[in-house]
Formats: structure tokens, C-alpha cells, sequence
């Protein structure tokens, strides 16, 4: 049985060639102008794979993502974005963090295929230049501090509610990664409790994604002029009791690195 693609974008030129593309490698391709038009071709007939968009008016990817793996959870989705701005790394981030939480190991194929991203545009280059975008960032802080292993957050809310949270494990079970996205513009305090992992106040080491001149605006990019002007910052926090509150910068992914206390001699 022929494979049949399913292609997600709500600009017109881009789906269209991709759908030439693989109908030329033999693949049966239909498409889609946007996330509703998607569930309801899926509704009619089985595919194989989804190939969406993230940023698309009404319903994004990462929704549209959701729904697929909740009500055809044996169709592979594949995200694709052509975005370079913070509000694309900060989407790319709750894909991330969606696959967190659905997932029993964590393995991200970006280890190695950060040294291809000139050709998927999160790095930018001219003749002689070149600067790294806040989604290569994004993806850098996920392929290097994620541990394997998904844990289980336990929430008064959604964890996609507000902040959009995940949180690792490393192998060995000495150090949580907690992973969380403020897409709204305005901080958020949210209560933090790392009792399971220990009694005392933990150490935390702390990476923030975000514009580094606060314009409040989610469509703020970096560029030759300001190659620097969105990228991590690293810092530390110390709280008094494993139960603490953290406040989350607007428009901002913030890593939190829990590291256990040396025993005491």
C-alpha cells in the first residue's frame, strides 16, 4: 500500500512544492491549508505521516500535534517552521516539552544535526558572517541539559496552562531539568516544589532565553547588526526550602537545573 503524506501549511507555495516533491518520490500526498482542514481530512482517510507547520493562524502545530497523537496515535507528525524570531523559539520549545511529557525516553536527534541547522535556518549566514538564532538556542539548551528520563508533574493546573512545563531526569537520578515556557507577556510566579528530590533548599542553576533589551515583543529576532541581542543567559538560585516560588520571566524559556547537596562528612 502506497504511503499517503498529509501536508500542513497555511501558505499555499510551500505546501504545494512539498506536495510535488513527494508525489515525485512515489509517495500519495494530499494537503492542508490549516490545522482544522487537517483533522478533518484525517477524519476521512488514513495517512502515515503529517507534516505540519508550527505557526499557522487558528489552530498552530503544536495544537494540531496534540490532537493528533491524542486521536491517531499511530500517525507520525513531523514539524517544520521556516520562523526565526523568539515567539518560533518559544513554540519549538512547547513542542518540545509536549514530547516531554509524552514520551518514556528522551533522545533528540539535534545532537547532531546542530552542525546541518544552515540548512534549516537557525543559523544565519552572508558571504562572511554569520549569527546563530534564538530558535538554534531553543534547541541547543533542549539537546544538551534534557536528561532520558520524562518525569510525571504533578499541578493544580495543566502543564500546558500558563506556563508550559516538562521536566528530566538524568540516567543516574542526580540531577532534574525543569523546562518551562512563558509565551505570554507578562511574568509568572509559579510555587516550585523539589521536596522528592531532597530535604534541604536546592541549588539551582538557571538558563533564561530571552530578549536581552525587553521590547515586549514576541517578534524580535537577532540579526547581523544585534547577533547577540537573544540568547541564554546562565545564572544560579539558591532557594531556602525545596518548596520555593520562581518567577518566570515574560516571553522567555527557563531552564532550571536541580543538583543534589553533597552529603555531609
Amino acid at each position: 500500500m502506497k504511503t499517503k503524506i498529509l501536508i500542513v501549511d497555511d501558505e499555499s507555495g510551500i505546501r504545494d512544492a512539498l506536495a510535488r516533491h513527494f508525489r515525485l518520490e512515489g509517495y500519495g500526498t494530499e494537503t492542508a491549508a490549516d490545522g482544522a482542514g487537517a483533522l478533518a481530512r484525517l477524519a476521512g482517510e488514513p495517512y502515515s505521516v503529517v507534516i505540519s507547520d508550527i505557526m499557522m493562524p487558528g489552530m498552530d502545530g503544536i495544537e494540531l500535534l496534540r490532537r493528533v497523537k491524542a486521536e491517531y496515535p499511530m500517525v507520525r507528525v513531523i514539524m517544520i517552521t521556516g520562523y526565526i524570531t523568539l515567539g518560533n523559539a518559544l513554540a519549538c520549545s512547547r513542542y518540545h516539552n509536549l514530547l516531554h511529557r509524552n514520551s518514556d525516553l528522551v533522545e533528540f536527534a539535534n545532537r547532531s544535526n546542530l552542525i546541518n541547522s544552515f540548512g534549516s535556518g537557525i543559523i544565519q549566514a552572508d558571504h562572511h558572517r554569520l549569527y546563530k538564532t534564538p530558535t538554534y538556542y531553543a534547541q541547543f539548551l533542549y539537546a544538551t541539559l534534557a536528561g532520558p528520563r520524562p518525569l510525571r508533574l504533578e499541578s493544580a493546573l495543566p502543564c500546558n496552562v500558563g506556563l508550559d512545563l516538562s521536566a528530566t531526569l538524568t540516567a543516574r537520578g542526580d540531577t532534574v531539568t525543569l523546562f518551562a515556557v512563558n509565551d505570554t507577556l507578562h511574568p509568572i510566579l509559579r510555587p516550585m516544589d523539589f521536596s522528592a528530590f531532597g530535604k534541604s533548599g536546592p541549588r539551582l542553576t538557571v538558563w533564561t532565553l530571552l530578549d536581552r533589551e525587553h521590547a515586549g515583543e514576541p517578534d524580535v529576532r537577532d540579526s547581523f547588526a544585534q547577533p547577540e541581542r537573544i540568547r541564554p543567559e546562565r545564572s544560579t538560585f539558591r532557594a531556602d526550602s525545596p518548596r520555593f516560588e520562581y518567577r518566570f520571566p515574560a516571553l522567555s524559556l527557563t531552564v532550571l537545573q536541580w543538583h543534589p547537596e553533597s552529603p555531609a562528612p
